[in-house]
């Protein structure tokens, strides 16, 4: 969502947090995995393998696409239809009974198995939507939004990770705010929709620093 991409596959970008921490004195990124639309079983089974087992640092910030993400913000935002609420509850579950817990401690695992040495950071995700926001399914989202983050912290400390909360960082500043760091719909700019834009990395880098070095 924060243009300047390296590529058109995983839309990797020069404005995301990795590059932005790799310009710090004390940080060099060697490796960057990540890729639009990935889950923990992508995590675990293709991004791993791209670490060195040397690396000192991973961030990890994964689970909204395990809970549907892509598939609430279409349904409930985009075409608003009548499966909205049925792929709502479909995340909400994963979070409630434990599978979203389980897969990120698993994709920890996974790093740790390949870098036993790194520090990993995981982080949560923003609320997407100011509370002003006109969106009939923004607060649900939201509350789901606080329930996946409560279930990536635990699971991260429970498996020796550092989380990063990014809820305060960005209060203010959703869609529907007067200076929103998440972009909304835009049918010309459908791949950087209800994520985070250039000032949102800057918070996500803003957020990591303290706990990374």
């Amino acid at each position: 969502g924060a243009g300047g991409y390296l590529e058109s596959t995983c839309y990797t970008s020069s404005n995301g947090y990795p590059a932005l921490l790799d310009a710090d004195a004390n940080l060099a990124l060697v490796a960057r995995p990540a890729c639009r639309g990935a889950t923990t079983t992508n995590v675990s089974t293709t991004q791993v393998a791209a670490l060195p087992a040397t690396a000192a640092r991973v961030t990890l910030s994964v689970g909204g696409n395990d809970v549907g993400f892509s598939n609430v913000m279409q349904n409930c935002f985009v075409l608003v239809n009548s499966s909205c609420e049925s792929h709502i509850i479909a995340g909400e579950t994963l979070v409630s009974n434990g599978t979203l817990g389980t897969n990120i401690a698993n994709a920890i695992a996974a790093i740790r198995a390949k870098a036993p040495t790194a520090k990993v950071v995981v982080t949560g995700y923003p609320l997407l939507f100011d509370p002003s926001s006109s969106y009939r399914w923004a607060s649900r989202v939201n509350t789901g939004t606080l329930a996946l983050n409560d279930a990536i912290q635990a699971a991260a400390v429970t498996s020796g990770g550092v989380f990063v909360d990014l809820e305060a960082a960005f209060a203010g500043h959703g869609i529907g705010s007067a200076s929103p760091w998440i972009n909304n719909w835009s049918w010309l700019r459908q791949v950087d929709s209800f994520h985070a834009n250039a000032a949102g990395y800057a918070a996500y880098a803003a957020a990591i620093r303290p706990v990374i070095g």
